[in-house]
């Protein structure tokens, strides 16, 4: 429940970057999806679309702010600590208590059942992105990969959300396809949801094989059951150098 609270915080304040000109004092608490890394036994973390930057929340220990040693993704909120240059590319930062959450990464299954979804009803309504927010903030795509990890937003229609998970479709030259599944119930609710995935432990992604620019692609597919568009199958596409 409090991840799902964070998250829509989170799209609601990407959604709203005109708010940066209120004319407000005090410094601008904004959120980012990050990967959690390790600097000289300090945790540092990897904003996602910001190649090069490196946060910087100058502390030991994170549980306090709800991200366990272990974490390797996270949603953070956070203030930038004032008079850094404005071409650094590590940022000092201060995290906001209560507004952080880990968040665990799925794993691509080569069994749909163990998503049960029997008796459920895939709503998916489309694949989204959210809005820039400026500065220092990216433009997040409806897709992307980096780190190690696929991350991508979509909307749907539920009263109940149960779970939601990739599974293995295929692999066609480069691309590897994966089917979005969702564990929901009823269809009178809007929301909205993040998904990331460790590609790293998924036999199916190091049998893709780089044709161009030792990229592959990756391709969610998602079927929509909602009228007027029953059947109609969402796709959205990236491309993922691999190291």
């Amino acid at each position: 429940m409090k991840l799902a609270v964070v998250f829509a915080a989170f799209v609601s304040v990407f959604g709203f970057s005109s708010c940066l000109d209120s004319g407000e004092s005090g410094p601008q608490t904004n959120s980012l999806l990050v990967t959690v890394g390790d600097y000289m036994g300090i945790p540092v973390f990897y904003p996602d679309c910001m190649p090069g930057y490196v946060l910087d929340p100058s502390v030991v220990d994170l549980s306090q702010y709800g991200i366990s040693s272990s974490a390797r993704r996270a949603l953070i909120t956070y203030t930038l600590v004032e008079g850094q240059a404005n071409d650094a590319k590590k940022l000092k930062i201060n995290l906001v208590a209560g507004s952080c959450v880990e968040i665990s990464p799925v794993y691509i299954s080569a069994a749909p059942d163990t998503f049960e979804t029997k008796g459920y009803t895939s709503t998916i309504k489309q694949f989204d992105h959210v809005q820039p927010f400026y500065p220092y903030y990216p433009a997040y795509p409806n897709i992307y990969a980096e780190y190690g990890y696929l991350t991508f937003g979509f909307s749907y229609m539920a009263d109940k959300v149960g779970q939601f998970g990739l599974a293995f479709d295929r692999i066609s030259n480069d691309t590897l396809y994966l089917d979005l599944k969702a564990k929901t119930e009823g269809s009178s609710r809007n929301g909205y949801h993040w998904l990331t995935c460790d590609l790293s432990r998924s036999r199916e992604y190091y049998e893709v094989r780089p044709t161009v620019d030792d990229s592959i692609r990756i391709t969610v597919s998602a079927k929509v059951s909602t009228m007027p568009v029953e059947g109609e199958v969402l796709s959205v596409t990236t491309a993922y150098k691999k190291n």
